[in-house]
């Protein structure tokens, strides 16, 4: 195992309350989100104040802790495109019709992948692996291992996320020229897909499952929301 790996734990849990026992965690989550999209905003001369609604409304967040600091997160909303609030959500209201479309053709099962986050002092070079890929690695799984068909997720431009998360992980790109407003500025981004499938095809080029297979054993899941139990396929 690579030495990083047995100091690593992802927490899947909900965003709105601590989970019993897990009260500092569920706090160093949220401070390592303030803390980096403050600074994020801040380098983007957006000076409106940051609300805690992206944190809160996701269904769940998945958080990966390293030497017990918490190196970042994503959030996770589930539900069906056609039945239920899910369609409705106000982060589709900047989707162009035909994005939608696409990713409905793929399937309606979806999870929303947001709020991609790596805390500053992880960022950047002298770190013992590259964290961005690591959660990003981990964000797909969580989708690899739900009972939904799709998931759904805008990547921010500006934070190179097109290199994390983009198309050499197996991304179907909806919209290569989109844009999302934060604050008052729009914020240069790609719509994208992700199914198992294409995780299955990118782990085996990548001849990743091993990695894969350790890494989600450093796993603690603590949501309503369930798992399945199928496992990563084997790279060739």
């Amino acid at each position: 195992m690579e030495d990083w790996i047995k100091d690593c734990r992802y927490i899947i849990m909900p965003t709105r309350q601590a989970p019993e026992g897990l009260e500092a965690e569920y706090h160093a989550a949220y401070m390592t989100w303030r803390k980096a999209w403050e600074k994020y905003r801040e380098e983007q001369n957006i000076t409106s104040h940051l609300r805690s609604d992206g944190f809160l409304l996701p269904d769940e967040m998945g958080v990966l802790f390293y030497q017990s600091q918490c190196v970042g997160l994503c959030c996770f909303s589930h539900g069906d495109l056609n039945i239920g609030p899910l369609s409705d959500l106000g982060w589709f209201s900047a989707w162009d019709e035909l994005s939608l479309r696409r990713l409905k053709n793929i399937s309606t099962k979806s999870i929303i992948c947001t709020q991609f986050t790596v805390d500053p002092a992880f960022a950047g070079k002298g770190q013992v692996v590259r964290w961005k890929e690591i959660i990003s690695l981990f964000s797909y799984l969580r989708f690899y291992y739900s009972d939904k068909e799709v998931m759904a997720g805008c990547l921010n431009l500006t934070r190179g996320m097109q290199n994390s998360s983009g198309e050499d992980i197996g991304a179907i790109i909806l919209n290569p020229i989109h844009k999302f407003v934060l604050g008052e500025k729009e914020i240069p981004a790609q719509l994208v897909a992700y199914t198992k499938e294409g995780f299955e095809k990118f782990v085996a080029k990548k001849e990743l499952a091993p990695l894969c297979e350790k890494l989600w054993k450093q796993h603690f899941h603590c949501t309503e929301i369930p798992l399945n139990t199928q496992d990563i396929k084997k790279a060739a």
